[in-house]
């Protein structure tokens, strides 16, 4: 959310500065008005977008208030104001210039312009003259902003009355900005606008971010806290008048000042003014500046940080998947072959029988020759093959018969069978993870890489069930219960 800075200056116009009320209202109105035999036409000027004429109902219907209606015409009144203000020094009216929120459509301006002023200026008994002006041919483009001035004495059945001193009151004024304030948030709300007003200083402003960031937990929130403040960090712009702005907006040489300060010439004030002018806006420059490099600093901080994120979280998720496989592998190995040592000579065949069904090397894969000696048998588990084998004596002399007719493939089966007992001592004591490092040392390598093949199989497999099975953990929404990995591809048919 954007936070802008309100601009609601006000100021007297005074006979004693030279200042005529009826010139005044002309060159806001973008009009030509007479008064007298002179006449202010402002009519060429081009960035007047609305006016208005606020003038407060007549307490009564009664024919004394009638004069009021006379006062919608913006000639008549000033020039009333002029004629009743008799004294070279007097105070003429008041001027309010308010900045508009460029976020707002024309229309929401108008009416938050309009409202305000009801509310705040005529229902306490001024005539508000209204301009609304648009940005100029040079300069923001947003500068949308409105001129107000305000008659400054009390309306009576006989015309402009005393001057009403409480209106100068200070604490008014402030009323006023904190009304404004809250009228063009509320406006900005309304549309939807991602900007919001504030008419706090920087300086406050600032502070208040800094409090802030120092009392949240959050380090991130802090940082960013941080980062607004930074942005604030920069000197306002000092009003410049118009003559040295257009001047330093054309490119031209700024004019000397040919007015006084202190009661003494000071032809340089103008060429100060631009200086100072200039110094704010690089100040701010350099504001944002410095919160945009404390934004990168910050953003690659959070980039850095999540990347480690993620990698610690690949890196547990391995770990879990590898501790999820060596327990799948443990279960896997206890199942085929725990307890050979102590099982007859012709159920540790029925092993050797259904290990050879899965040799990843083509060329010995039996599966061709448990299909045939038994046809129907699965294939896809080494459980169910083992099963099926050991079904019964003449299953197992089924597939011996067809083994024997291969006396390579009938000798590898004797190999096997030999094998498993020392298998099965080894996963007893030492597990299977210690038990797969150790075969190479006391099995050939062909059933080594068989006997790993087999139990990496039914290990997935057991993975697999486990996941269709819900468990406690699983029920509360676990993502990865439901999936399920493809199966190692079953060895297909040795090559004859």
């Amino acid at each position: 959310m954007e936070v802008q800075s309100i601009h609601f200056p006000s100021k007297i116009l005074k006979r004693s500065k030279g200042r005529n009320a009826v010139a005044a209202a002309a060159y806001r109105a973008g009009e030509a008005l007479a008064f007298g035999d002179v006449t202010f036409d402002f009519t060429r000027k081009q960035n007047v977008l609305a006016t208005r004429i606020l003038v407060p109902p007549p307490p009564s219907a009664s024919e004394s208030w009638q004069w009021l209606d006379r006062l919608q015409d913006r000639a008549t009144l000033w020039t009333e104001i002029e004629r009743k203000e008799n004294r070279k020094d007097a105070q003429l009216a008041r001027e309010i210039e308010i900045s508009l929120p460029a976020a707002l459509s024309a229309q929401a301006r108008e009416k938050l312009v309009w409202d305000f002023c009801q509310r705040h200026f005529v229902s306490a008994g001024m005539v508000a003259d209204i301009a609304l002006h648009g940005p100029g041919r040079e300069g923001d483009n947003r500068n949308f902003h409105a001129h107000v001035m305000l008659t400054m004495r009390e309306l009576t059945p006989d015309g402009f009355g005393k001057k009403h001193r409480d209106w100068n009151r200070n604490e008014l004024l402030d009323e006023w900005k904190t009304a404004w304030e809250a009228a063009c948030n509320e406006a900005l709300a309304a549309e939807g606008a991602a900007v919001r007003m504030d008419r706090r200083p920087l300086a406050a402003r600032r502070q208040e971010l800094l409090d802030r960031a120092e009392a949240t937990p959050d380090r991130i929130e802090q940082r960013r806290l941080e980062i607004a403040a930074e942005r604030l960090n920069y000197t306002p712009r000092p009003h410049l008048p118009r003559t040295p702005y257009r001047a330093l907006s054309r490119g031209l040489p700024i004019p000397d000042y040919l007015g006084k300060v202190d009661n003494k010439p000071a032809l340089n004030k103008w060429r100060e003014d631009v200086a100072a002018w200039k110094a704010a806006v690089q100040s701010r420059v350099e504001a944002e500046e410095r919160a945009d490099a404390m934004e990168a600093a910050l953003e690659a901080e959070i980039a850095a940080a999540r990347l480690r994120e993620a990698e610690q979280a690949k890196a547990e998720e391995e770990e879990r998947a590898s501790r999820e496989l060596q327990d799948a592998q443990e279960a896997a190995a206890m199942a085929l072959f725990e307890g050979l040592k102590h099982q007859s000579f012709a159920r540790i065949r029925v092993t050797a029988a259904a290990m050879l069904a899965y040799d990843p090397d083509p060329k010995w894969n039996a599966a061709n020759e448990l299909a045939q000696a038994l046809p129907g048998i699965d294939l896809s588990d080494p459980r169910a093959t083992h099963a099926t084998i050991g079904k019964s004596v003449a299953a197992l002399r089924a597939v011996e018969e067809v083994f024997e007719k291969d006396g390579e493939l009938d000798d590898r089966h004797d190999h096997m069978t030999h094998s498993m007992r020392g298998l099965s001592t080894s996963l007893r004591i030492d597990g299977w993870q210690t038990t797969q490092r150790r075969m190479a040392e006391f099995l050939p390598e062909w059933i080594v890489r068989t006997v790993r093949h087999v139990v990496d199989i039914v290990a997935e497999l057991i993975r697999t069930e486990q996941r269709a099975t819900p468990t406690p953990q699983s029920k509360g929404g676990d993502s990865s219960a439901g999936e399920t990995k493809p199966l190692p591809p079953t060895p297909g048919p040795r090559p004859s």
